[in-house]
């Protein structure tokens, strides 16, 4: 099979969707022999500073890129693999260019939400066009696939398309890169604070303040009094210690975003990691969750898109996002601890159930079935 993967989301950034195409895009590279593929995507050392211009400076680089492929290329690829923003310009005219169907990665109902939830002509026209333009692209779609039911019937609402081929696959994680392989990045001042505690719980990811990083900082007397020390990487250094210092939390370790090679040892290092979304958003998939579990943290969240990790026991569920429910379940996080079997569970489940490559399979085997039908 021959193809193209197309991504209009910035490769090897240190965010979620930029983690997320850095491993996808390494898995396809190398999963199957009989898989050979052409990518078209910005690195992140060619992204630009994020600004207004921003999506339309990848949508022309993408652009320019395709047509060059084309040239090559037009009636030998069989598919095009890719993962399309509000207005999937690119990925449309790779489908025309190359004369091929499309496969649609990772989709969901935030291409729209980020236009139709505003106001003012200029949203309302460029909604319009990105219905239109989804419309046109999924008429020449093979299949969707989302990472929650809920991503699923958002992403069925706000377009005319049959549910039947919508696919649920959750993000996968780098198993090989996440594990608990000791504190050997780590600087000698952090590995002093450390050795202050008894336990760490932490966060780390992107939005720490709405995601789990603020409810830690908010709690951070009750954790003190448990021998907790609290860690939160990612987000603005200065917006999180800002946060912090008005809640009167003066000692908790806080470094802003840092390089995604630095990432596993400091996860590493916590023994509690925590991901707490608001009932809005609880249909988002927690790729920093899949990581704690494969680093053999004790991870604590919220229900709905993670019913499944709930229900196999490999997670500490918090029944909201409330300060009580929350510290409810880092006290029962506490008790696991020291559990090693509860965490070669969770690292046992990330291994079989989540890995990067079986997410990669799992789309290449619906592709396969699809151009087949």
């Amino acid at each position: 099979m021959k193809a193209v993967y197309l991504s209009e989301f910035v490769i090897g950034k240190p965010d979620g969707p930029g983690v997320n195409e850095h491993e996808f895009s390494s898995s396809l590279l190398n999963i199957d022999p009989e898989v050979s593929v052409d990518i078209i995507a910005i690195q992140n050392s060619q992204a630009k500073k994020k600004n207004r211009m921003d999506y339309a400076f990848r949508q022309l680089s993408l652009i320019s890129a395709l047509l060059v492929l084309a040239l090559k290329k037009r009636n030998k690829v069989d598919v095009v693999i890719a993962r399309s923003g509000p207005l999937p310009v690119a990925t449309l005219l790779a489908s025309i260019l190359l004369n091929c169907p499309v496969y649609i990665k990772t989709a969901g109902d935030g291409r729209f939400a980020v236009l139709s939830g505003k106001s003012g002509l200029v949203y309302r026209a460029l909604y319009w066009l990105c219905r239109k333009l989804w419309g046109a692209l999924l008429k020449r779609t093979l299949a969707v696939d989302v990472v929650s039911r809920s991503h699923a019937s958002g992403f069925s609402s706000n377009l005319v398309y049959n549910p039947t081929n919508i696919h649920i696959i959750d993000n996968g994680v780098n198993t090989d890169f996440f594990q608990k392989s000791g504190n050997l990045m780590l600087s000698q001042e952090f590995l002093d604070w450390k050795a202050r505690f008894k336990v760490l719980v932490g966060y780390i990811g992107g939005y720490p303040l709405v995601r789990g990083g603020g409810h830690l900082l908010e709690l951070y007397k009750e954790l003190e009094s448990r021998d907790a020390g609290i860690v939160i990487i990612g987000g603005e250094k200065e917006e999180v210690s800002r946060h912090a210092m008005n809640l009167g939390c003066s000692d908790a370790w806080i470094t802003g975003q840092i390089p995604y090679k630095d990432v596993p040892a400091y996860m590493a290092a916590l023994d509690i990691g925590v991901s707490i979304l608001e009932p809005s958003a609880w249909g988002a998939s927690e790729q920093k969750l899949r990581q704690y579990l494969s680093s053999e943290l004790v991870a604590v969240c919220t229900p709905a898109s993670n019913d499944e990790l709930i229900k196999a026991g490999v997670v500490v569920p918090a029944l909201s996002d409330s300060r009580a429910d929350v510290l409810s379940a880092i006290d029962e996080a506490l008790q696991k601890v020291n559990d090693e079997e509860f965490r070669f569970r969770a690292r046992k489940y990330a291994v079989d159930r989540l890995s990067v490559n079986s997410r990669t399979a799992r789309r290449l085997e619906i592709i396969r079935k699809s151009l087949k039908k």
